[in-house]
């Protein structure tokens, strides 16, 4: 998620970056979104839960219960770490919160930058959960609008007024580059009927 984001950026260096959502653009989905100049959302679509979450199955009561016994040999103290065959120590358990802290406070920091937001603002929208966008317009999307009006948006800020739409096939790696100016990457999902159209 993070080289997708920092891909984007890049991709900003170069030309306008405008990033859409019809449904969904949550945790990592919105991580990514922030990295573009302007996000434009179907009105209800979700988006944010600004937040990080480790989860640790402990199985180790089942294993026993079941007649289950877990040999493990390992080369350090943490290699088994997480592991759903045993509890966490009260050491790895504070691993775990200093690894998720990192984690969400550089997410912080990409959302606070990418949406011009200040830290302490951007807290406030960090507790996990998701909005309709059309509730945090201005704040964790700048309009809501359909695939026609985000590709409207980007064609403005291209200074363009008949844009080359170029889809691309997320199911095989593609290199596309960076094309001229006037090419606009959407996501097939988003744009069939807007080609159609």
């Amino acid at each position: 998620m993070r080289e997708i984001y920092s891909t984007v950026r890049k991709l900003d260096m170069v030309k306008p970056v405008v990033a859409y959502t019809g449904g969904l653009a949550a945790s990592g989905g919105y991580y990514i979104a922030v990295a573009a100049d302007k996000i434009v959302a179907d009105p209800l679509a979700q988006v944010g839960s600004i937040g990080v979450i480790y989860v640790h199955y402990d199985l180790q009561k089942n294993y026993e219960m079941n007649g289950i016994k877990v040999d493990v040999f390992k080369t350090g103290p943490y290699k088994d770490m997480g592991a759903e065959w045993r509890g966490l120590t009260e050491q790895e358990r504070r691993i775990i919160e200093d690894q998720l802290n990192t984690y969400f406070q550089a997410f912080l920091r990409a959302v606070s930058t990418g949406r011009d937001i200040p830290l302490n603002e951007t807290r406030e929208y960090a507790t996990g959960r998701t909005w309709f966008a059309v509730n945090v317009t201005g704040s964790l999307v700048d309009e809501t609008g359909s695939i026609d009006d985000a590709v409207d948006l980007l064609s403005k800020m291209l200074n363009v007024s008949n844009p080359r739409v170029v889809v691309y096939n997320g199911g095989q790696p593609s290199n596309f580059g960076i094309f001229g100016s006037t090419a606009l990457l959407l996501d097939p999902r988003y744009v069939n009927a807007y080609l159609r159209g």
